[in-house]
Parts: C-alpha cells; structure tokens; sequence
C-alpha cells in the first residue's frame, strides 16, 4: 500500500471485464490526503486498464461500508453482471468486532460503454427494486448504526441490536412508504424504561417510552406517514440500563 502509484491497494483484488476494460476491484485504505495508505480499509475501490496486464489506474470507490458496525474495517467483495444488472457483494462489519462480518449486496450503476461505475451507497434494499414497509424485520438488515451500536448474534438464532445507550442506534433506508397510518412494533428487553425516538426521513418523529420487562416484550407505536421513500432511524433518548437490547421489529 505505501508503494508509490499502488493509491491504498490493501488486498483481495479480482478482475472482470466492464465492455472493452478490464476492471480490477480491491479493498482499498485510500483517502485524497494519504492517497498511498492512512485510511482504514472500508472501501472497495476500483481501477481499469485496455489490457489485463496493465497498467491500472484508479477509478474511484465502489463502495464503502463506513458507519456498518463500530468497528468497521476491511471490506472484500465483488462486482458481477446478471440478467443485465450490476450488483456489488460486500461484507459489513458486525458485532462490534472488525473480525465478525456479514454478507451485503446492492445494485450497482455501471457503464460498460466508459468502463466507469458510480459509487454506491450501503442500504436496506439488497436485491429488492423497492423496499416496502413489511420487509423490515430485524436490526440485522439496519444498514447504518451510530453511537455504539451493534448488531449480534444469539445461540437460538436471534440478531438482536445491543449497546443501546443514550445516542444509540440504527436506520433503515430508503423505505417506500404509502399515506397513511402504521404501527412499528419493536420486540425488546430493558433492565429499565427508557425513551427512544423513531424518525422518518428529515422531519416527523415519533418518541415512545419502552418499560422495563425481564424477557423479551413488545411494544407498538402507532404513527403516520407521507408518500415516498424514507430513512427510517431509531434512537435512544436515555439510557435503558446495561442489559437493553432490540430483538426485532415489525410495520404494519
């Protein structure tokens, strides 16, 4: 990486073909400032060349998984074509360790006609041409999460959100919505009430109290939104105690 003209390689690189250039992908710490190394290794960057010996010359970055975990860090992955979409594979970090990860996919923008892709930005959607209200399930597909929040994993299969403290927590976007009423049921555990704020893109917001329970509760919150497609972040207000924890979620 600190090789001049190498611009933050780190590793795991592979090649395609992207129309008449040959496109090669790698995990990448670069940054304008240290284009040769400085930079935690969150992006997969990517560089052409007319001939797969080279010489390459970086593009720009594909993606970058930055804000996926507390510890995010080293981002492999790959970019394909099927059925004449482009798709990008890539891992999040998890569980706030930069050695636990999780496969992620989005759709890519790539022109094969000047071998140039568009940087993609990480979110709920995967696959989907339209994430809908009813496809939110559970933290582990928030694709953002702040303030020391992770997501885990439990013997029994659950992925839980934890580190859920004053400033914690994590979104889900874009979520297309319809006008009208819904109801978010969160499924949670609390050593202590505590109030979170659940926000809709850049205005409405909903704060709910969640009172202390020793298992697993859940709780709904009723409110109402506006067509279109939407961030949706939950919070915490204030602390709920050492042991809080969001199961999983529902909107209906």
């Amino acid at each position: 990486s600190n090789a001049p003209g190498r611009e933050g390689f780190h590793e795991g690189s592979s090649l395609r073909k992207l129309g008449e250039m040959y496109c090669l992908i790698y995990a990448s710490e670069y940054t304008g400032a240290h284009p040769n190394s400085g930079a935690r290794p969150t992006k997969l960057d990517y560089a052409t060349s007319v001939s797969p010996w080279g010489p390459y010359t970086r593009r720009g970055t594909v993606i970058d998984n930055e804000g996926c975990d507390p510890a995010s860090w080293n981002n492999h992955g790959s970019v394909i074509c099927a059925d004449g979409r482009w798709y990008v594979f890539y891992h999040a970090s998890s569980g706030g360790s930069e050695f636990s990860r999780r496969a992620r996919v989005e759709r890519l923008d790539a022109d094969a006609a000047s071998g140039t892709i568009r940087q993609a930005v990480p979110t709920t959607n995967g696959f989907l041409e339209t994430l809908l209200p009813e496809h939110i399930t559970s933290p582990v597909n928030a694709c953002r999460f702040f303030g020391g929040a992770y997501v885990t994993e439990t013997p029994d299969g659950r992925f839980p959100c934890v580190g859920l403290k004053k400033g914690a927590g994590f979104s889900f976007s874009p979520i297309c919505f319809t006008r009208g009423a819904y109801t978010l049921t969160l499924r949670y555990r609390a050593q202590a009430g505590c109030r979170i704020r659940v926000q809709f893109g850049g205005t409405a917001a909903v704060e709910t109290l969640l009172p202390p329970c020793v298992g697993l509760w859940e709780h709904a919150v009723p409110f109402t939104a506006e067509d279109g497609c939407f961030t949706l972040r939950i919070a915490v207000e204030e602390d709920c105690g050492i042991q809080c924890e969001i199961d999983a979620l529902s909107i209906r």
